[in-house]
C-alpha cells in the first residue's frame, strides 16, 4: 500500500490513505433522491463487510470511500434481489455500527455512526476535514475524481495491495466469469493472459506452464503453482513437475492471481519464470450463503459434456467459526478417437474421455479479534484413457489417419491431488505473524499395453519360442509427499517502512515406478523406481522504504539450503543394476529490488530487478562398457536474472486503463535434457538464454456498461551460442514460446426489465507458431522439430439473470478452426521416419450454464 499523499491535488481519492476507491455514480442521501433513481438488480453473497462494499461499488457503479480499519472483522448479509441503492445499503450495513454520507454529488463515505469524522482520516479529524469537509452537497464537482478505476486488491507480494501499486507485472482474474463463458481450465484463463502461455496435451493439468520466454527445458517446472499459501509444485525432477502440474479452476476459488517474471524471494525455487496462485474464498461467519451450477455442452466431432458444481458455507457460531464445503464433478466426453495402427479402421469413439471430480472442506476460527485460525483440505482425482493427441504423418506431418485420431495403445490413467493444511494469522499491532503447514500428496499412474513393441525381444530374451508371451502390460506409478512449514512476520502498512521476514522450510519424498512383465511367461524385462528426496531451509525479507509519499524503494533476499537425494533401483533383462547417487547439496541467494514512483493517483511507475532458479539434483548414470559413466554427475541449479519496467494507471476521465511492461531476462546454464550416447538425460547448458519483450494489457470503458479490454505480448527468447548437448544452434529460438500473442474480449451489461439484467460478450485470442523442439533431427540425436503455425480462436457468449437465477450461453471456438496447439516429434530408432504428434485446440463446443446463489 502506498502511504497517504499530503500534496494538494484537485482529487479526493489522492488526499487519503488506506482507501478503496471502487467505481463510480451520481449521488446523494438524506431523503433526497439520487441523481440516478432507477433500482439495480444485486447478486452479493454473505461475506466480510469489506469485501462486500467493494462487490457493491462494481455492481451499483458507485464510488465509495472508506477506510479500511472501520470494516475490520465485520460481515455482511449480502445482497440478492433488485433495489434502490439507499435500500441496498441499509441492508449491507445492518448492525455494523456503519452509516454513509454524501459528499457532493457522486463521493459515498461509509463511516462509524455517530462518531462523524473520526475514522474515515488516516491521520486526524482536522486533516480529513481539511480535505473533505468543503465538498457540500451542492457544489460542483468537476474537480473530483470519478473515473471508477477499479482497485483490485492482490496478496502477491505476501500483503494486501491495490493491484495498482504492486511493482511488477500481476493479472488477477475472476474465475467465475470464465467458468460461466465455458473456459473451465487455467489453460482458457491463460489464453487470455498476456506473457503467459500454455502447452497441453489435452488432459486437465498436463503438459507446461510458462512465462516471458522461460521455456518448459528439463523436467522441473519453471512456473510455481499455489493454492493459497501451499505450494502444489514438486521440486523433484522426476515427478515431472514441468509436466503435469495442478488445476484448481473448478474449486471454490475467489481468484486467481498470474505473477510475471521470477518470484524466488517470496514463492522459492521453481518460480524462475513466475508462479500461478488460486485464491480460495473465505467461510462466511455471518449469514449462510450457497451456490449451485450446472454446465452442460457439446463438442464437435466430441461427445456430449458434463459438469456439475456446488458450494455451501454456513457459519457455526455467529461471527466466530464458519465452515465451507464444496464439491465438482466433470464428465467430459472427448473428442478423439482410437483407431487401428494397420488400418486406420475405428477402434474407440472418443478414447480421450475424461472423469474429473473433486472437494473440499474449509474451517474458519475468528478466536478473538486478533487471531484468526483456517484448516482447509482439498482432493481432485482425475481419470482419463488416452491422451488428446493426433498422429501425424512423417513426410507430410499432416494428420496419419482422419482428423482427431490415433492409435496409441489404450490405457487406464488417473492423477489425483490432496491438500491439507492449516494456518495461524495473529495481529500483534506492530506486526501480523502467519504460520502455515501444508502436506501435498499427489500421484500419477497409469497401466498401458506395450506388447508389440516388446514381444519379440521377450521371447528371445527369455529363450522361448516366438510367439510365446501374449501381453506385456506396463505399469507406470510416479508421485510426491511433499510437507511445507512457513512462518511470516508482515508489518502493519503504513507510509514509512514496510517489511515482510520469514521462514521456510519443505521436505518432499518422490518416487517413479516403472515395470513391464511379459506374460504369461512372468519373464521380468524391466523394473525400476527412481526414489528422490528433496530438502531446503529458507530465510527470505522484503523491505520497502518510502523515500517520499509518491516514491519509494524495495529490497528482497531469500537464502536457501538445498538438499536432494536420489537413488536408482532397476533389475531386469533390459536394464541394468541400480547405481548409488550421491547426494546434492547446495547453498541459493534470490534476490529482489524495486523502485516506484505515483506523480499522480492515474499512474504507477516501476522498476524491478529479481533473480530466480532451479535447485541442483542427483541425475542418473549411462553406464558405457570401458568408459563408465558418461551422464552428468549433477544437474546444476540454474540462475536467471530479470529486469524490468512498467507503467500502469487510467486516463484522466477513467475510460481507458493500462498496464504496461518492457523486461529483459539473462539465463544462464539453464536445466534441459541433453543427449549423450544417443540418450537422452537430465543436464545444463554450457551458455544460456537471452529473452526479451513487452506486454500491455489496454481497457476501454465507453461507458458504465460496456468494456473491452485487448492485450498484446511479444517475445525474443533465443540461445546465446551453439549448444552441443542440445543438439541446437545459437540464435535459435526456445521451444514452444510463440514470439506473438494477441487477445481481446467485450462485455455489454443492459437492463431487459425492472428484474431481469442481460449481456452479450465474446473475444478472440492469437498465438503464433512456434517450433517443438532445437534441433531438426540427426545423428546421435532422436528429437525432431515439428513446427506449428499461428492460429486465432473466437468465443462468444450471452446471459441473462434475475435475483439469484441465471443463465448463460457460450461458444467456444466459435468457427471451429482445427489447428494444432502444440506438437513433439521423434525419430523411430534406426530409421530416419518421424513419429510425430499434436494436440489439438478443443474443437468448437456449445454449452450453456444454470447457476443459482442463495
Amino acid at each position: 500500500m502506498t502511504g497517504p499523499s499530503k500534496r494538494n491535488s484537485s482529487s479526493v481519492a489522492a488526499r487519503l490513505s488506506k482507501l478503496l476507491m471502487i467505481g463510480c455514480a451520481s449521488i446523494h442521501i438524506g431523503g433526497v433522491a439520487y441523481a440516478d433513481e432507477k433500482n439495480t438488480n444485486y447478486n452479493i453473497a454473505p461475506e466480510m463487510l469489506e469485501s462486500v462494499l467493494r462487490t457493491f461499488a462494481t455492481q451499483s457503479d458507485t464510488q465509495i470511500l472508506f477506510s479500511s480499519g472501520i470494516t475490520k472483522n465485520l460481515a455482511s448479509r449480502g445482497l440478492k434481489g433488485t433495489y434502490s441503492l439507499e435500500e441496498a445499503l441499509e441492508i449491507l450495513l445492518t448492525d455494523s455500527g456503519l452509516g454513509y454520507e454524501i459528499k457532493g454529488n457522486d463521493l459515498l463515505v461509509i463511516n462509524v455512526v455517530d462518531n462523524k469524522f473520526q475514522k474515515i482520516s488516516y491521520d486526524t479529524n482536522e486533516y480529513y476535514e481539511s480535505n473533505l469537509g468543503s465538498y457540500s452537497e451542492d457544489e460542483n464537482q468537476d474537480d473530483v475524481d470519478t473515473s471508477g478505476f477499479e482497485e483490485i486488491i492482490v496478496t502477491t507480494s505476501r500483503r494486501e495491495q491495490v493491484l495498482q501499486d504492486v511493482p511488477a507485472s500481476v493479472v488477477a482474474i475472476d474465475p467465475d466469469i470464465f467458468k460461466d463463458a465455458g473456459m473451465i481450465n487455467i489453460g482458457d484463463i491463460i489464453a487470455y493472459t498476456p506473457g503467459f502461455n500454455m502447452t497441453s496435451q489435452g488432459q486437465r493439468g498436463t503438459g507446461s506452464i510458462t512465462a516471458r520466454g522461460v521455456s518448459q527445458e528439463g523436467a522441473t517446472a519453471t512456473v510455481a503453482v499455489y493454492l493459497d499459501d501451499v505450494p502444489m509444485t514438486s521440486n523433484s525432477s522426476f515427478t515431472f513437475g514441468g509436466g503435469l502440474f495442478f488445476d484448481g479452476l473448478l474449486g471454490e476459488i475467489e481468484r486467481v492471481e498470474l505473477v510475471k517474471g521470477p518470484q524466488g524471494t517470496l514463492f522459492g525455487a521453481t518460480a524462475i519464470g513466475g508462479a500461478i496462485r488460486y485464491v480460495s474464498k473465505k467461510p462466511a461467519l455471518e449469514e449462510m450463503r450457497g451456490r449451485a451450477s450446472t454446465n452442460l455442452s457439446t463438442t464437435k466431432d466430441g461427445g456430449f459434456n458434463q459438469i456439475y458444481n456446488a458450494s455451501l458455507s454456513v457459519p457455526l457460531v455467529e461471527s466466530k467459526v464458519g465452515l465451507s464445503v464444496a464439491g465438482f464433478y466433470d464428465k467430459n466426453a472427448g473428442y478423439v478417437d482410437l483407431v487401428d495402427t494397420a488400418t486406420g479402421a475405428l477402434v474407440e469413439e472418443n478414447a480421450d474421455n475424461t472423469e474429473f471430480y473433486g472437494f473440499s472442506g474449509d474451517i474458519l476460527i475468528q478466536a478473538s479479534d486478533n487471531m484468526e485460525v483456517r484448516l482447509k483440505a482439498m482432493h481432485q482425482k482425475q481419470k482419463y484413457n488416452g491422451l488428446s493427441v493426433v498422429d501425424l504423418d512423417g513426410d507430410s506431418l499432416n494428420p496419419k489417419f482422419a482428423p482427431l485420431t490415433n492409435d496409441n495403445a489404450l490405457s487406464e490413467s488417473e492423477s489425483k491431488y490432496t491438500s491439507i493444511s492449516g494456518s495461524l494469522d495473529y495481529d500483534f499491532e506492530w506486526a501480523t505473524l502467519n504460520l502455515t503447514s501444508s502436506y501435498v500428496e499427489f500421484g500419477q499412474a497409469s497401466v498401458g499395453d506395450i506388447t508389440a513393441d516388446l514381444a519379440l525381444y521377450a521371447d528371445f530374451l527369455a529363450g522361448v519360442p516366438s510367439g510365446t508371451t501374449t501381453a506385456i502390460p506396463f505399469i507406470a506409478n510416479m508421485g510426491s509427499n511433499k510437507y511445507t512449514q512457513e512462518a511470516r512476520l508482515t508489518s502493519p502498512d503504513n507510509d514509512k517502512f514496510e517489511w515482510i521476514l520469514g521462514l521456510f522450510y519443505t521436505k518432499e519424498t518422490t518416487h517413479n515406478i516403472q515395470i513391464a512383465i511379459a506374460e504369461p511367461i512372468d519373464f521380468n524385462l524391466f523394473t525400476l523406481n527412481f526414489p528422490d528426496n528433496y530438502r531446503e531451509y529458507a530465510a527470505f525479507g522484503n523491505f520497502t522504504y518510502y523515500i517520499t509519499p509518491e516514491f519509494d524503494v524495495g529490497f528482497g533476499l531469500r537464502y536457501s539450503n538445498t538438499q536432494t537425494g536420489l537413488q536408482q533401483i532397476s533389475s531386469g533383462a533390459l536394464i541394468g543394476p541400480g547405481q548409488d547417487i550421491d547426494p546434492v547439496q547446495d547453498n541459493v541467494q534470490s534476490y529482489l529490488a524495486t523502485a516506484r514512483y505515483r506523480p499522480n493517483e492515474n499512474l504507477s511507475l516501476y522498476a524491478r530487478v529479481a533473480s530466480g532458479y532451479r535447485p541442483a539434483t542427483g541425475n542418473l548414470p549411462i553406464i558405457i562398457p570401458g568408459l563408465g559413466n558418461v551422464a552428468p554427475l549433477v544437474v546444476k541449479k540454474d540462475n536467471l536474472w530479470s529486469y524490468e519496467i512498467g507503467a500502469k494507471g487510467k486516463t484522466d476521465d477513467g475510460i481507458i486503463s493500462y498496464d504496461m511492461s518492457l523486461w529483459y531476462i539473462d539465463w544462464s546454464n539453464f536445466q534441459s535434457f541433453v543427449t549423450v550416447s544417443g540418450l537422452s538425460v537430465g543436464g545444463n547448458a554450457e551458455d544460456g538464454v537471452t529473452a526479451k519483450g513487452f506486454e500491455g494489457t489496454f481497457t476501454l470503458n465507453p461507458t458504465d456498461n460496456f468494456t473491452i479490454t485487448s492485450s498484446v505480448a511479444y517475445t525474443d527468447s533465443t540461445l546465446n551460442s551453439d549448444e552441443p548437448g542440445l543438439n541446437a544452434l545459437g540464435g535459435q529460438s526456445v521451444p514452444k514460446i510463440p514470439k506473438w500473442t494477441l487477445s481481446s474480449n467485450g462485455r455489454y451489461d443492459f437492463d431487459l426489465s425492472g428484474e431481469v439484467m442481460g449481456h452479450i460478450g465474446g473475444g478472440f485470442r492469437y498465438s503464433q507458431g512456434t517450433r517443438s523442439a532445437f534441433t531438426d533431427g540427426g545423428i546421435g540425436d532422436s528429437v525432431v522439430n515439428i513446427p506449428t503455425e499461428g492460429y486465432v480462436l473466437a468465443d462468444l457468449n450471452a446471459g441473462i439473470s434475475r435475483g439469484d437465477i441465471s443463465l448463460n450461453f457460450y461458444v467456444t471456438n466459435l468457427f471451429n478452426n482445427d489447428a494444432f496447439a502444440a506438437s513433439t516429434g521423434f525419430l523411430i530408432p534406426g530409421t530416419l521416419m518421424v513419429n510425430g504428434q499434436a494436440t489439438p485446440v478443443r474443437p468448437r463446443t456449445i454449452g450453456a450454464v444454470l447457476s443459482f446463489d442463495f
